[in-house]
């Protein structure tokens, strides 16, 4: 059974992949290109957010270039609670305590830490 390191790498490689494919499409005059640049781009997208699903259950498999704390932590706040109700949306309380445990783990702003605290600690009810 693959572990969620073997996943991440694998999803590392598939977005690798896809950049890939996206030079070559914006590169080309065909037809073609726009709509499959287009489609390549939101592929992209879904393998980053599966990233994040990863990263916020095993927060070591974070990329250095993602740690905080963020320039604007006002939309730090935000993006990481955006993706806290999605996830408890979703039913996966885990990752939703994840995404602000990693938030908390690297922001700077007392006002947002404590912010993001009270947060959690309503997820653990």
């Amino acid at each position: 059974m693959a572990s969620l390191t073997d996943l991440n790498e694998i999803l590392i490689k598939a977005a690798s992949d896809l950049e890939s494919a996206m030079k070559v499409a914006a590169s080309s005059k065909e037809v073609f290109a726009a709509p499959v640049l287009r489609r390549l781009s939101a592929a992209q997208v879904e393998i980053f957010e599966a990233q994040y699903h990863l990263w916020a259950l095993e927060p070591n498999l974070l990329p250095d270039v993602l740690k905080g704390p963020a320039e604007d932590p006002d939309r730090a706040f935000e993006v990481a609670m955006e993706r806290a109700h999605r996830a408890m949306q979703a039913g996966i309380p885990e990752v939703a305590r994840g995404v602000l445990d990693i938030f908390i783990a690297y922001q700077t702003s007392l006002e947002h830490l404590e912010r993001a605290r009270k947060e959690r600690a309503q997820l653990s009810k």
